[in-house]
């Protein structure tokens, strides 16, 4: 009873283990299955991912080539011009500017001079002792706490507007501006600006080119200058700006006259040079109606349009002469048939002719059913 026991507790064990080790067969392989699935997934999705840039590219392509090719040709031209126009405009923009911007950097500098021949008489001037009027530079004198000793010069544009750079508040930065080297600065437009145009308020708002120089004494115990303040010259730059403004609109309307004239020059030159391949299509269409005896124009070979129509005359006058040989072998073919349908339609034509006499004359029975039956073949066989 006891080893029954064991074998059947044996066999249970067996049968546990068999649907375990079974049941974890099938989750590996649901496992693997999804897995497979997932990669397939991912793979599809990367393919679909690639896919879509070439038929993108394909159909640019097919809208690109679906454009005739004088249009393309044309629009080419078109686009070289545009290029070429704005960087030429913007070369000549950038060159006028930076002439006028150092020339206006030598007046500045030239200023200079008179600035330390009269450092002294600027120096004693008192600030509200300033010379306005219709001038173009500005001049203001500081010390080297940045306070304001004299303005001799302010200059007015128009009415009561009054243009002034605008000048470091705080002290005078090293850093940031050097002595003897000019800079940009925005304006500080000053007075009731309503009653101007809009051309004086541009010009209000220019902004203006500075020049810091410095000034001082000689010590009385050596020989050096100590530095006691500084000097801003600027000079506006509204001249300068109307001027590159004014070049730039006319570089414009330059630019889009050439532009025009180019399109129009380019489309006359490319219609002229695609017109052979206008003769050569119409010459086409025509061998396609059926005559054959249509040629292309020639032109000098040593062109292109030239190398392709003598090309084509050769290959038109090989397919004529195909044809010309194809149509004389069909002529004897239907000649022959005719003849040889002529000398079997005769002798067959005696044979049932006697035949029928045959048939008509016969009046004897019996032994010449033989004959008869010949006959009827003969007749039926003609």
């Amino acid at each position: 009873m006891q080893s029954s026991n064991n074998n059947n507790d044996n066999t249970e064990s067996t049968i546990s283990s068999s649907t375990n080790n079974s049941s974890n067969n099938s989750s590996r392989d649901d496992s693997d299955v999804s897995t497979a699935e997932k990669s397939v997934a991912i793979a599809q999705s990367k393919s679909d991912k690639k896919d879509k840039k070439p038929r993108k590219t394909c159909w640019l392509r097919r809208r690109i080539n679906a454009i005739p090719l004088s249009t393309r040709l044309v629009a080419c031209t078109l686009a070289i011009l545009t290029v070429a126009a704005f960087c030429i405009s913007l070369s000549i923009q950038q060159l006028v500017g930076n002439y006028l911007l150092e020339k206006t950097d030598v007046q500045l500098a030239s200023q200079a001079q008179f600035v330390y021949d009269n450092a002294d008489s600027l120096r004693m001037k008192n600030s509200n002792q300033s010379s306005v009027g219709p001038n173009n530079y500005f001049m203001q004198v500081r010390d080297t706490h940045n306070k304001i000793i004299s303005t001799p010069l302010i200059p007015k544009i128009k009415g009561s507007i009054v243009s002034v750079p605008k000048l470091p508040a705080d002290g005078f930065d090293s850093k940031k501006i050097v002595t003897h080297k000019p800079y940009t600065t925005p304006a500080i437009v000053k007075g009731n600006n309503n009653k101007v145009d809009a051309i004086t308020k541009k010009a209000a708002k220019s902004p203006w080119r500075v020049l810091v120089l410095t000034w001082g004494q000689k010590n009385n115990y050596n020989s050096e200058l100590s530095v006691s303040g500084y000097v801003y010259i600027a000079l506006s730059l509204s001249d300068q700006i109307d001027t590159v403004s004014t070049l730039t609109r006319y570089c414009i309307m330059v630019s889009i006259a050439v532009i025009l004239f180019g399109a129009v020059f380019a489309a006359i030159i490319i219609q002229s040079a695609l017109r052979p391949l206008k003769r050569i299509e119409k010459t086409a269409s025509k061998i396609a109606s059926g005559d054959l005896s249509k040629r292309v124009p020639s032109a000098p070979e040593n062109t292109e349009v030239g190398s392709l129509a003598a090309s084509l005359n050769s290959m038109l006058a090989r397919i004529e002469r195909g044809f010309n040989e194809q149509e004389d072998m069909t002529e004897k073919m239907k000649r022959f048939v005719s003849d040889a349908s002529h000398e079997l339609r005769t002798p067959l034509a005696a044979i049932h002719g006697y035949a029928e006499l045959y048939t008509m004359w016969r009046n004897m029975p019996g032994e010449q059913e033989r004959a008869d039956d010949s006959i009827a073949h003969i007749k039926a066989s003609s």
